[in-house]
């Protein structure tokens, strides 16, 4: 089969019709000979080849976008690696659909890492979406992401902050950043590593993108680890392909005691298994009791039994003892009187493990006014001992009780 320029060329074309799944492709290529030959094809044979009607009518009309795209794809410093291309990465061309081409801005060399996870990640999340970046690329490593908002961008910035490599998989064209106000964290990882897409100029961030996007990002590495992600997470998908390509896959789950944004990780982990575990039983009020708190006595400046009062004060904390009939997950809501405007955080802890660090209480100045704020923890059963602890001095507040809601 002919190797030469213009095949390549017919290939270019062929990717450059983003409703044509690059699998699809590879069928109408071996059936009709020659991606020049798709692309003479008319709409009854192409449709008789299998593909519908839209995708039939996007390849007839796909003809001679190559050139404007090298174009436009030049001017903004980039290039388009096909397929068949040497800098095309290999372990990518290994998975069951590769990319027909992709365009990169930057750089796309030495062995990989994926990692990905929420977009509305907890700080925890972000901070070690952020260290296990970081130390992978000190070690060497590229760190592959999404660009997208929480544990992508941290990833990003932990390897940039390293001072390592890192990609960007997009689900746009080249030109298009999204979400728009990661222009500077995409120009940043251009200049030290690569954005990548398969998508032509001027592709907007349309849904069914994305899941295509995912199997790039796992695709160039040599493993994913996937940080903090509920069940109906996009990570999963990238976890999926992940495991379907052969490759490692690693979970850090929501921190420990935290049910939230846990369980995506655990489900990921059982991809490929016949049976995933269940979720976790729900606990209801009825099925715990609270004794009434009890305040730190190395402290001065309590109103009371169940009561903290931190004026210019940090450390002083009230603990509650909960009794669980059974294991199992529970909404935990403080109530709060603020005698100052300002803003009271407050460190959870569930049975010694921080579960939620600087939980905040938004002050009334009024000590009459109360707020409540909640957290969502698995209990074990039996006693549980939850404290709340003061992180700061400024102001004065009341902690004046634990409800399960």
């Amino acid at each position: 089969m002919n190797r030469g320029a213009d095949f390549e060329h017919g290939w270019l074309e062929l990717a450059m019709i983003a409703e044509l799944p690059p699998r699809q492709a590879d069928v109408l290529v071996r059936r009709f000979g020659s991606p020049a030959a798709v692309l003479c094809a008319g709409g009854d044979e192409l449709v008789a080849a299998g593909v519908s009607t839209k995708v039939a009518e996007a390849i007839r009309g796909a003809g001679g976008r190559v050139a404007g795209e090298l174009r436009a794809v030049a001017a903004l410093g980039g290039r388009i690696i096909p397929r068949s291309g040497d800098e095309y990465p290999a372990l990518l061309r290994q998975i069951p659909d590769p990319p027909l081409a992709l365009t990169v801005r930057g750089d796309v060399t030495g062995p990989c890492v994926a990692i990905v996870g929420a977009r509305r990640a907890s700080e925890y999340g972000r901070r070690v979406a952020f260290e296990i970046a970081r130390d992978l690329a000190r070690a060497g490593l590229t760190v592959v992401s999404g660009l997208a908002a929480g544990v992508d961008a941290a990833a990003h910035r932990g390897a940039l902050d390293a001072g390592g490599r890192t990609v960007a998989v997009l689900g746009t064209g080249i030109d298009v950043v999204y979400p728009s106000w990661h222009a500077e964290l995409a120009r940043a990882v251009a200049a030290q590593g690569a954005l990548v897409t398969e998508f032509p100029c001027g592709t907007p961030p349309l849904a069914f993108h994305f899941p295509r996007r995912n199997r790039v990002i796992s695709g160039l590495a040599l493993g994913t680890v996937v940080v903090e992600a509920t069940e109906d997470s996009g990570s999963l998908l990238t976890a999926q392909h992940a495991n379907e390509q052969g490759r490692a896959l690693f979970a850090v789950p929501g921190r420990l005691g935290v049910a939230v944004l846990a369980t995506g990780c655990l489900v990921g982990m059982s991809i490929g298994v016949p049976e995933a575990s269940a979720a976790p039983t729900r606990l209801e009020a009825e099925s715990a009791t609270i004794s009434q708190g009890t305040v730190d006595a190395d402290h001065t400046g309590f109103s009371g039994t169940g009561f903290v009062n931190t004026v210019n004060t940090v450390g002083p904390y009230v603990e509650w003892t909960i009794n669980a009939t059974q294991s199992g997950t529970a909404t935990l809501t403080f109530g709060f009187a603020n005698g100052t405007t300002a803003n009271r955080p407050l460190d959870i802890t569930l049975n010694g493990v921080l579960v939620r660090d600087e939980l905040a209480f938004n002050g009334t100045g009024a000590w009459t006014n109360y707020s409540a704020t909640s957290v969502t923890v698995t209990l074990q059963q039996g006693e549980n001992k939850v404290r709340a602890t003061a992180t700061t001095a400024n102001g004065a507040a009341n902690l004046d009780y634990l409800d399960i809601t």
